[in-house]
């Protein structure tokens, strides 16, 4: 299987991805007031509403944040990864330092 990889992309994608998180980390933070919501009170609809979304909360976050955790560590290492392969592209290299072994897995 080839792969091609455009170095002077990969900047490119990494301002993307800075840009993306950002937005992303905004959207959420507004999300995360609307899944706290006040209980209406004591009769059953108001408290399944309040018990759905509060439990609801937990399991989304737990999902999105690790993600989002790892967008900017990532976008950092794409311009140092496309400088790297392009001098070794250059220096006829067969391999890439691995720069990005430090991001958690998902």
């Amino acid at each position: 299987m080839a792969l091609e990889v455009l170095p002077e992309e990969l900047p490119v994608i990494s301002a993307q991805l800075g840009a993306n998180c950002a937005s992303l980390t905004s959207v959420l933070s507004t999300a995360a007031a609307s899944l706290m919501p006040v209980s209406y009170g004591i009769d059953s609809v108001g408290l399944w509403v309040h018990n759905t979304l509060t439990g609801f909360n937990p399991r989304f976050f737990g999902a999105t944040e690790p993600g989002i955790a790892n967008m900017l560590p990532a976008a950092d290492c794409l311009v140092q990864i496309g400088n790297d392969y392009a001098a070794a592209d250059a220096t006829g290299g067969a391999a890439v330092d691995a720069r990005a072994a430090h991001l958690a897995a998902m």
